[in-house]
């Protein structure tokens, strides 16, 4: 009898330790009503990251936060360029299915986080840096606040609109999208981030380029893309130097932004996200600035985000920005439908990434692409034309391997996942003056 009982007893507490781990577990995977926190950083490649192997220590608290978060080494964006970029982190869609490119808004037919979110009584905001996010472009779908009086700002001016409203708000359920516009060029760090610049040459033509307007800045790095300017190795490492410097300024305001969620109570009750909208070229290709290929220096960008209760880790399968939205729902317990994007949360292994690049002068798709995280197609529209990498063996697509009989499965992907989009028309939103702010900072080229 007595046998019988430890049985007994011992069966109880198996099934108790058993309960206690699938409560754990879900309670891991979930984190319904928790606030949410975006902080995209412009223009920030992922390898400027230290987090992400870089030598310089440009992000110590994106690096201290990634150290408790979840990391995804082969973040791909859908985009080139800020409007797309975001429009997909925001839909789940991909650029040709929302429609909203540099000269063409979000059509209202698409629905956004920020909608999703506040049908759900969450307050709402969005405080934001770039041109290609002002509100025209009806990107504020879902937002109570959407505030873009920052354009073209730096990141001090954004944090300090957020800080404000995080005050007011941290109480309540809140969505708060912030947009940090460092490091954009003009690649100016304020004083005191400029902390990773030697050099000295007064009569370089790049020597005064953390001084310059937008204006000139675009000039003098669309030369240097063209090949009407021509640099050496120090005169870019200097222009290296100033896009880090940027980048150190924009990770003191992300440390800022952190900071005050912790000091108000709300970590354990917060989803943080880091985002990039894209990368920035330094010659890899020949090229500068962002927006007009499709190679990984412009698309491989930082995705870190933290869950209460769920642990830190690295993953190395390839992930994507659509992925970001669907993250976000399944986290707090809100099913999501008709998403191009899955759930980061749910999957193990490397996801397909598709990305899309239309000509600005043109207003047409130029490149579609496709990487597995182990191969990668581009193909070229306008020239009819395809380039294959081998990204384990040539992670930089320096060697193009398009007659190899070993990629020849890459088209019918790339194919199937264009042949599936359903195209939206995006509807034209820019007057002139719209259109002389963008070709100012290099995309009307």
């Amino acid at each position: 009898m007595k046998r019988k009982n430890i049985i007994i007893l011992l069966s109880v507490f198996l099934v108790l330790i058993a309960i206690a781990y699938l409560s754990s577990n879900i309670k891991a995977d979930r984190c319904p009503g928790c606030n949410v926190l975006l902080i995209s950083i412009d223009t920030l490649r992922a390898d400027h990251v230290g987090a992400y192997g870089y030598e310089r220590s440009t992000t110590p608290n994106l690096d201290s936060l990634a150290s408790g978060a979840i990391l995804f080494e082969n973040a791909i964006s859908q985009a080139p360029s800020t409007l797309p970029s975001h429009t997909s982190m925001l839909t789940s869609l991909y650029p040709s299915e929302h429609g909203a490119e540099i000269w063409s808004y979000l059509g209202g037919s698409k629905t956004t986080l920020a909608e999703i979110l506040k049908s759900r009584s969450y307050s709402t905001a969005a405080f934001v840096s770039g041109s290609q996010l002002n509100k025209s472009y009806n990107l504020g779908q879902g937002f109570d606040t959407y505030d873009d009086s920052s354009m073209e700002k730096n990141a001090g001016n954004v944090t300090a609109l957020s800080l404000d409203w995080l005050s007011e708000h941290y109480k309540e359920k809140f969505f708060l999208l912030v947009h940090l516009f460092d490091p954009h060029h003009p690649y100016s760090p304020p004083e005191g981030y400029n902390v990773f610049d030697t050099f000295n040459d007064t009569k370089s033509v790049v020597w005064n380029a953390s001084s310059l307007s937008i204006e000139d800045s675009t000039g003098l790095l669309l030369g240097i893309r063209s090949g009407r300017v021509n640099i050496t190795e120090k005169e870019l490492e200097h222009l290296i130097s100033l896009y880090d410097g940027e980048i150190r300024h924009a990770d003191y305001n992300a440390g800022i932004l952190l900071d005050r969620v912790g000091k108000l109570g709300i970590a354990n009750r917060t989803i943080i996200i880091i985002v990039s909208d894209h990368g920035e070229e330094f010659k890899d290709h020949g090229g500068m600035l962002h927006s007009h290929t499709l190679y990984n220096e412009l698309l491989r960008v930082p995705l870190i985000i933290k869950v209460p209760g769920m642990p830190a880790a690295r993953i190395g399968g390839q992930a994507r920005l659509i992925d970001i939205m669907p993250t976000v729902l399944d986290a707090l317990g809100i099913a999501a439908e008709n998403l191009r994007g899955v759930s980061l949360l749910k999957t193990t292994g490397s996801l397909d990434a598709y990305s899309e690049r239309f000509g600005n002068a043109t207003r047409l798709l130029a490149e579609i692409s496709l990487s597995t995280g182990k191969e990668k197609i581009i193909y070229s529209i306008q020239r009819g034309s395809k380039r294959i990498f081998d990204l384990e063996s040539d992670p930089k697509e320096l060697v193009d391997i398009a007659n190899s009989t070993g990629a020849i499965g890459l088209d019918k992907k790339l194919s199937d996942v264009f042949s599936s989009l359903e195209r939206e028309q995006g509807k034209s939103v820019i007057n002139k003056e719209q259109e002389e702010r963008l070709r100012s900072l290099g995309y009307m080229v």
